[in-house]
């Protein structure tokens, strides 16, 4: 369950692929699908990653960027590179905090450059955030309406 007063040393962006991975498939649909449905109940919340996974410490807040917007969030537990692709093609797994998971309406590249005023906008980068601004954002996310928390926040 995330908190305002958590203390989250690492917020990083991580964007995912509407055409290759989601099929073109809108905002709704990927976070009920994904994040509502599907990751809680995968062991150890695992999302998979087709080539690049993300170099993040456990307990960074993950912000997962699609379509422009960031759709859902979730807190980083660790990882696992494959040695070879699996048979769908999967490079690895994200492991998330189950309990963090948790979407929203969607944030605009303008909410986030109201908080960190350097962002430059989504891209397939996958961004490191300050963490001191971690606060602001809990206090934008709570106004974004949650749609589903795996726990209530």
């Amino acid at each position: 369950m995330l908190k305002r007063n958590d203390r989250i040393k690492e917020i990083r962006i991580l964007s995912m692929n509407k055409e290759s991975e989601f099929k073109g498939r809108i905002i709704e649909e990927v976070q009920q699908s994904l994040f509502r449905d599907d990751l809680p109940n995968r062991k150890n919340c695992a999302f998979r990653y087709r080539k690049y996974g993300l170099k993040a410490e456990k307990g960074a807040l993950i912000l997962f960027q699609y379509d422009n917007h960031i759709i859902a969030v979730a807190k980083f537990d660790g990882k696992e590179n494959f040695p070879a692709p699996d048979k769908k093609g999967y490079g690895g797994e994200l492991y998330l905090k189950c309990n963090s998971i948790a979407i929203f309406e969607p944030i605009t590249s303008d909410e986030i450059k109201k908080i960190w005023t350097g962002f430059k906008g989504f891209s397939h980068v996958k961004y490191r955030l300050s963490s001191n601004k971690y606060p602001l954002l809990w206090d934008l996310l709570r106004r974004k309406k949650i749609k589903y928390a795996h726990e209530l926040w």
